[in-house]
């Protein structure tokens, strides 16, 4: 077995149920992710659905080198949280990253969608955490937090006033398995975004 807290050994898959709350009802969402081998040094991770991302693991962590969609579009760095994992696993080991807010617009006709990177600080609270879930039950969690905000200048999005948005991301990763479980909030300070979120739990993890 991979004793990692993110392996990226080729074949492994997770399978995902999401329940985002959104501003007008809770959706439910599948999500699967495989990892598929090794290019030119990078380890891929496969999201069905979704982007392929192109891993690199170091003394220092695993970090995302790049992110390329089914439609063969790179995403830009600030596009997406860069770092994965950082060393050493152990409680307040802290560092900086960014993570991307929805706050879904219910107000104004024509009015956007305000989706922003966040810059956050993360950090390792704890190393025994135990986690329930569809796929089972976890002993020994990674539990990493991530906190921001970011002020929003009026009219960046249409009908928008001046807002600052907060985010808090919390994520489980399992010795062995990986992510096991996620829950992240975005709110803002304006009636008219209302706060929104998501809950990512396993289901099935096979290898």
């Amino acid at each position: 077995m991979n004793n990692s807290y993110y392996p990226l050994t080729g074949g492994y898959t997770w399978h995902y149920s999401i329940r985002e709350n959104s501003v007008t009802e809770l959706k439910h969402k599948k999500e699967i992710v495989q990892n598929i081998g090794i290019e030119e040094g990078d380890y891929i991770q496969k999201y069905f659905k979704g982007a392929k991302l192109y891993l690199q693991e170091d003394e220092e962590g695993i970090r995302i080198a790049r992110v390329i969609l089914d439609n063969g579009k790179e995403l830009k760095n600030d596009e997406y949280s860069s770092t994965i994992l950082n060393k050493p696993f152990v409680i307040e080991n802290t560092w900086n990253d960014i993570i991307i807010s929805h706050l879904y617009n219910n107000a104004e006709p024509g009015s956007q969608d305000v989706i922003e990177a966040i810059p956050v600080l993360t950090s390792i609270v704890a190393i025994d955490d135990v986690v329930k879930v569809p796929a089972g039950k976890y002993t020994r969690c990674l539990r990493i937090e991530s906190t921001g905000e970011k002020f929003i200048r009026e009219g960046k999005y249409a009908y928008q006033p001046k807002m600052t948005v907060n985010v808090k991301n919390t994520r489980w990763y399992a010795p062995g398995i990986g992510l096991v479980k996620e829950i992240q909030s975005d709110e803002a300070n304006i009636r008219m975004y209302p706060n929104v979120g998501f809950t990512k739990e396993l289901v099935r993890f096979e290898k």
